[in-house]
């Protein structure tokens, strides 16, 4: 049986939910800055978002491992999902004020010698 065209687009407009892992990048503390997607809000620090075709092959080619959770086909985006600018304002500025609330431990080397 064959897929035709109507196949081929339908997969590349397939999103995959995804997490994201630093792989052959664990070397780097900042290798979360070099995705280039779009992440969406997860819990304890993971790295998630909603991947194309494209965005897969590019991580996998540059080293994340990626863990695929679910398949999503092209769809119009549920407005429920949309968080409205205020909430997130509100939501970042809970955020900043919780790491304001806790700074950073003191060295324990005085970097003033």
């Amino acid at each position: 049986m064959e897929e035709g065209q109507g196949g081929n687009d339908a997969l590349l407009a397939t999103r995959f939910d995804a997490t994201i892992h630093p792989g052959s990048n664990s070397d780097k503390k900042d290798w979360a800055d070099a995705l280039d997607v779009d992440r969406v809000p997860a819990r304890d620090g993971e790295v998630r978002a909603l991947l194309t075709l494209q965005d897969l092959v590019r991580l996998l080619e540059q080293g994340f491992e990626v863990r695929l959770f679910r398949a999503y086909g092209a769809e119009p985006l549920n407005p429920a999902l949309i968080m409205p600018d205020e909430v997130f304002k509100n939501w970042l500025d809970d955020q900043v004020n919780t790491l304001k609330a806790k700074p950073d431990p003191k060295p324990l080397i005085d970097r003033d010698l």
